[in-house]
């Protein structure tokens, strides 16, 4: 697992080895947009089945006009050009590793990249060009035993939903039941790497 913080990263660890004390579970502490990082924890993995690329960001709520250059630009190395790097990143190791075995590359998108709140504007459209990219990388790859989706998860109250709505928002809906849930992946060991 990789993330910002470590603290996080331990305490979801831990949380994970109590309900699953056979799991082994590495945790680095690194940032998606820094790209030598990524690179060198996903070489040092080695084989990975299931990449799960999570990481993103958001800003606070404005209309359209108003979002700062700075801060778009941000967002779209977090959220689009951070996932893309990542995924390419574990498609290029599986390729030089000689196609042995299936990787699934899972992009975690968000109902935002495919609906209309303006306030929004920037996010919606930095994960509307990531989830444009799987799809023109499962296209590349998809013979070759990767397979690239981009899964929308529920509008879920987070620490990151959380900074623009607040929990008692009738938006919200049950996190425990996603929507296009991953249930066709196949249940068998293997290696999963999240960030």
């Amino acid at each position: 697992m990789v993330g910002r913080t470590l603290s996080n990263l331990e305490k979801a660890k831990s949380n994970l080895l109590a309900k699953y004390p056979s799991l082994e579970i590495d945790v680095h502490a690194a940032s998606v947009t820094d790209f030598s990082t990524m690179s060198a924890i996903i070489r040092a993995t080695g084989k990975i089945d299931i990449l799960v690329s999570a990481a993103g960001i958001c800003h606070n709520v404005g209309l359209p006009s108003m979002l700062a250059p700075t801060e778009l630009s941000e967002m779209f190395q977090t959220n689009t050009v951070g996932a893309y790097h990542t995924a390419c990143t574990a498609i290029h190791q599986h390729a030089s590793q000689g196609w042995d075995h299936e990787l699934k590359v899972i992009n975690m998108s968000s109902a935002l990249s495919h609906s209309h709140i303006a306030h929004l504007s920037g996010y919606a459209a930095s994960k509307a060009a990531a989830n444009l990219l799987m799809l023109h990388l499962s296209m590349q790859w998809h013979a070759r035993r990767v397979s690239v989706f981009s899964m929308c998860p529920v509008l879920a109250y987070t620490g990151l939903t959380g900074k623009v709505f607040p929990p008692d928002s009738p938006i919200w809906e049950d996190g425990k039941q996603p929507r296009g849930s991953p249930r066709y992946l196949p249940h068998r060991s293997g290696r999963l790497f999240f960030n």
